[in-house]
């Protein structure tokens, strides 16, 4: 036997909400970070070298990396 349906939610452009088995958190502002994303830009606030590339790679056909020596350095 299933529990009763809950109510749709609408998430508006530029909202957040998470979702648990517990049920839905309330909406707040969804972070610069991921509306840039909607956007098709990444935003970086002090991210090492390393994980920028690493995230942009998944995005790129070719190879895309960083020399060691570099990898640590942090990027806005």
């Amino acid at each position: 036997m299933r529990g009763a349906a809950s109510p749709a939610l609408i998430v508006p452009a530029g909202q957040q909400t998470v979702l648990t088995a517990l049920g839905v958190d309330p909406l707040r502002a969804a972070p610069p970070e991921v509306q840039a994303w909607v956007h098709g830009m990444l935003m970086a606030d002090a991210t090492p070298l390393a994980e920028v590339c690493a995230e942009l790679s998944r995005y790129c056909s070719g190879v895309l990396s960083c020399a060691p020596e570099v990898a640590r350095i942090k990027v806005s």
